[in-house]
């Protein structure tokens, strides 16, 4: 197995430049989105989580763990309440794998 593809990350059609990455609105329409000018940041944020959830799992980084650095799982939900308020809350879990010792985040490296 190779190292992921933006089109594979970002859905097909995403292209990234040396200034701009372009994230087709198909990708967060497969998601549940439908992108207009007033699509809220963090809504894009979400879609982003759940979508990535199926090409960076665990088994295709076990595949190949030479080019494959970076898993998404989603850990499930639960119910919290904060100020009286009942709030559902759902987990992914993004992990970013480097052959090193410890050391500060990088995103060049992934």
């Amino acid at each position: 197995m190779a190292e992921p593809t933006i089109s594979e990350v970002f859905g097909s059609g995403a292209t990234v430049d040396g200034s701009a990455l372009s994230i087709p609105a198909a990708f967060f329409t497969a998601q549940g989105v439908t992108i207009s000018s007033s699509t809220r940041a963090e809504t894009l944020v979400a879609a982003l989580a759940k979508g990535w959830a199926v090409p960076l799992t665990e088994t295709a980084r076990a595949s190949d763990l030479t080019n494959r650095n970076v898993t998404n799982t989603y850990a499930g939900q639960d119910v919290i309440s904060q100020a009286g308020t009942q709030y559902r809350r759902d987990v992914y879990s993004i992990v970013l794998y480097k052959v090193t010792t410890l050391a500060t985040v990088d995103p060049n490296d992934y």
